[in-house]
């Protein structure tokens, strides 16, 4: 009988050869259902179904869009989580599509800068997963370690007579004045470094990583007239402004290069070999050592109550054309954020954003990620999960978009003039006197 009902099932198969479920799941219906079994026949049917351990976990047999839809609703946290509950959830969220949807989402900058985006290939899928991994591991570690309030890695005033942190790159400290005195303007982290200025005419970059310091100066010297002002920090460029002039130093290399600009500088930053400034309602931007191009801003098409504020500047990071401008405008209820887009020196979008909030826009809190734009931190009562309860509001360059990210931060807030910056390698607490890295 058993032999039979084996094989009847068995024959019940589609013209790819594959089992025909609707039919076999017919018959099962109709041996229960049809009068085929006797009282006792079922019980012992429903005994023997009782000892049977069917798997729970579902996860690996869910479709891959199901599995898409569902991250969606997951933090960064939430995944590291899932990837440590059983060998079948990792090779599911890990698969092909499921690991490339998490990178563009959490990472994006991965799927840009990757060799390929084929997912069919194998060796391109295997390389995203090694490097969405590590990535994850590192944000969810930092996170951690900020909102913990962990000992700081490095803790240093702008200082070096009695230095013991940092070792100085092909420079000595006796070829420098040493006057001993804080820092003249704000510090700038990125990229792993801290840039701050000792004097007018000098720059000092101290290598997270590699705990290492390099000083730049100007080129003959002190400076007369207006005084230097560190302005920008990329992965390649170190760049300060001096009244009209726009000052910049390869970092590895320390050559120097300027230009001058038509009129004073609001907003400045870099990537790459790009630098681009803003200066009231006109965009330069300028290749180091190339020539300086100028593009202008549109007006809106209605005023806001009140003056714009906080204006800056942003480069793509892998769009070597477009460019976007940050514009802060005050209403009633919300400030108004005015993303207008640059392409080919050319306005090609503008993208406004209401929110409701009494605080201007990134002051304290920010993270260093580049391709986000910030736009404001706000405080939210209810992720009881992170003791500062910061999330930051951002423009996402990559898929042109806002976007909100969690922040947790237990620095030590030893001034009004602190800034916190968080990128993927370290937490940076900045002030007037010193820097704590986390």
């Amino acid at each position: 009988m058993s032999d039979g009902l084996s094989q009847v099932l068995d024959s019940l198969r589609l013209p790819d050869g594959k089992p025909d479920l609707q039919a076999r799941h017919a018959n099962l219906v109709s041996l229960i259902h049809g009068g085929h079994l006797d009282v006792n026949e079922i019980r012992l049917l429903k005994d023997l179904l009782g000892k049977v351990a069917l798997q729970k976990d579902i996860i690996s047999n869910l479709p891959v869009e199901l599995v898409i839809l569902t991250i969606q609703y997951l933090t960064e946290k939430d995944i590291l989580a899932c990837l440590g509950v059983s060998r079948s959830w990792k090779a599911t969220f890990t698969g092909g599509q499921v690991i490339f949807n998490l990178a563009d989402r959490f990472f994006p900058r991965l799927i840009w800068e990757g060799p390929s985006t084929d997912i069919r290939n194998p060796e391109c899928a295997a390389l995203l997963r090694s490097c969405f991994l590590a990535s994850l591991q590192k944000r969810v570690n930092l996170a951690r370690r900020s909102a913990e309030g962990a000992p700081p890695m490095i803790e240093k005033q702008y200082l070096w007579d009695t230095e013991t942190e940092f070792i100085l790159q092909s420079q000595q400290y006796a070829d420098y004045p040493n006057p001993n005195l804080p820092s003249n303007c704000r510090a700038i982290y990125s990229y792993g470094r801290v840039a701050w200025q000792r004097e007018t005419h000098t720059l000092v970059i101290d290598c997270l990583q590699t705990k290492t310091r390099k000083i730049l100066t100007f080129p003959g010297g002190k400076l007369l007239g207006p005084e230097m002002e560190l302005a920008a920090l990329g992965d390649k460029l170190a760049v300060a402004i001096m009244g009209r002039n726009l000052l910049a130093w390869d970092i590895e290399t320390a050559s120097f290069q300027r230009a001058t600009l038509p009129s004073l500088a609001t907003s400045c930053t870099t990537s790459g070999d790009r630098v681009a400034v803003l200066t009231g309602t006109e965009v330069f931007v300028w290749s180091f050592g190339g020539r300086l191009l100028a593009a202008k801003l549109p007006t809106l098409d209605t005023e806001p109550l009140e003056s714009k504020r906080y204006s800056k500047v942003f480069v793509h990071p892998f769009l070597e054309d477009v460019i976007y401008v940050r514009q802060v405008f005050k209403r009633t209820q919300y400030l108004l954020f005015v993303i207008h887009k640059l392409s080919n020196g050319k306005h090609d979008r503008t993208f406004k954003f209401n929110i409701k909030t009494r605080y201007l826009a990134n002051q304290k809190l920010s993270s260093a990620l580049l391709g986000f734009i910030p736009l404001t931190s706000r405080w939210m009562p209810d992720m009881a999960e992170h003791p500062d309860g910061y999330c930051l509001l951002e423009f996402d360059c990559y898929h042109e978009k806002l976007a909100v990210r969690d922040i947790s931060h237990c620095g030590k807030r030893m001034s009004h003039s602190y800034s916190f910056t968080v990128d993927d390698d370290f937490a940076v607490e900045l002030n007037d006197k010193s820097y704590c890295v986390f």
